[in-house]
């Protein structure tokens, strides 16, 4: 097997992406092999990247397929399209800023691995944070998410009233939202958004991951309606 970045052939352990990018363990350890903040997978050469921020590469790929201010609201209404058949008919896209902010900011206002974030200063006064320079894909299931908070604090769930005071209720807020997620990752065709669907399932963070799997299997058990009343009435269990 040959190395996609120093192209000899690899002795020992190596590092394989999504994309079938196939690393010796060595450059990646060493940090001599990014990856691209937008997709996840290695970039094998400094000319297949641009560095938006310091640290922060992302690749051609992805460039071409930025999520920019001029074709936002096309990615936010197949968003919304999508979450609206499931079932989420009661959103309220025009009671929320939309904000493409840096991944400084991003860390700043949430932590370092924060791709989205959403805020609330009552349920007409809603804020929602996305990465710039992020693909359409990786943007779509980030908005997905945020939005089914918005959800949950417009229907005054308990869940999310008690987001920072019980652990529970966080991981539930969590897990529920992360099924915006899946749902939109499961209807692209496209092997980043296969990829990132099916990675979800190995994720075994007790909120993004744990209850996501547990919220999940009820959801294949009543389905969307199902889980959406059970989530109205604060009777999601995990």
């Amino acid at each position: 097997m040959i190395c996609d970045y120093c192209h000899s052939h690899i002795k020992g352990y190596y590092y394989e992406d999504w994309a079938g990018h196939h690393i010796c363990s060595g450059h990646v350890d060493s940090g001599d092999v990014p990856r691209c903040d937008s997709c996840g997978q290695y970039i094998t050469s400094r000319d297949k990247c641009r560095e938006v921020e310091r640290g922060r590469h992302i690749c051609l790929a992805c460039l071409a397929n930025e999520v920019t201010d001029e074709n936002f609201e096309w990615v936010l209404n197949q968003v919304m399209r999508r979450l609206y058949n499931a079932g989420f008919q009661d959103i309220q896209p025009d009671w929320i800023t939309f904000r493409m902010v840096t991944k400084k900011e991003m860390s700043s206002a949430l932590s370092e691995n924060a791709a989205g974030m959403h805020t609330g200063v009552s349920i007409m006064d809603q804020l929602i944070w996305v990465l710039d320079h992020s693909n359409k894909i990786a943007i779509a299931a980030t908005l997905a998410h945020e939005i089914l908070h918005s959800w949950q604090m417009k229907n005054r769930l308990a869940h999310y009233r008690d987001y920072s005071k019980s652990e529970y209720a966080m991981r539930i807020c969590e897990g529920f939202a992360q099924m915006g997620s899946w749902l939109i990752l499961d209807t692209i065709d496209h092997p980043f958004a296969r990829w990132r669907r099916d990675h979800m399932f190995d994720n075994d963070d007790e909120a993004y991951g744990v209850a996501f799997k547990k919220i999940f299997e009820r959801y294949k058990q009543i389905g969307w309606h199902g889980i959406i009343r059970e989530a109205r009435l604060n009777k999601l269990k995990i």
